[in-house]
């Protein structure tokens, strides 16, 4: 680059390009090995949550968030005829259990919603992150944060014994803790 090139570089516009290209890189990376792996396919049956026994019924796509952008997922899917519900073992073991965002994705959104709006959050993690979760999903999703969160509390502030004091133990403090993992 010569000086007068230099001079008229837009370094923030430069910079957002090669990250985005970077980032689509990675997604296609992470996705191509994820998909290649066929593990999951666990056998012709494995056991269903409700006792039955749920059969292999090929696989089935998922689209799911990711910070490097949007993937897409090929997992294992077994069907129970007992319960009539499905499931993808692969989804537990990746985080994306009933979830359409990655790990990463629902840590951010949950900081994001404790410190400010949903409607700011959604707009804070797309001018920072690049990543595209709109108001209301942030606002499920750190909902359901917040429910998983008071259900750990209850679990971990019942006493073992009633003359013993309670943990101290609060939700601002777990909010922190997933904040800084």
């Amino acid at each position: 680059m010569g000086r007068q090139a230099v001079d008229q570089l837009d370094l923030e516009a430069l910079e957002m390009s090669v990250r985005q290209q970077a980032l689509q890189l990675a997604a296609r990376a992470v996705e191509q090995r994820l998909n290649a792996d066929t593990s999951d396919n666990a056998g012709p049956r494995l056991p269903c949550p409700c006792g039955g026994e749920a059969r292999y019924a090929g696989r089935r796509s998922k689209h799911f968030h990711s910070v490097l952008s949007s993937l897409h997922l090929q997992r294992a899917y077994y069907h129970c005829r007992s319960c009539g519900g499905g499931f993808c073992p692969r989804d537990r073991t990746l985080g994306l259990e009933n979830s359409s965002l990655s790990p990463a994705v629902i840590r951010m959104v949950g900081t994001v919603g404790a410190l400010v709006s949903f409607q700011e959050g959604s707009a804070l993690l797309q001018e920072l992150a690049g990543v595209a979760v709109d108001a209301k999903q942030v606002e499920r999703t750190a909902e359901d944060l917040g429910a998983e969160i008071a259900d750990d509390e209850r679990q971990d502030t019942l006493p073992a014994h009633e003359d013993l004091p309670l943990p101290v133990h609060g939700i601002c403090h777990r909010l922190r803790m997933l904040s800084r993992a």
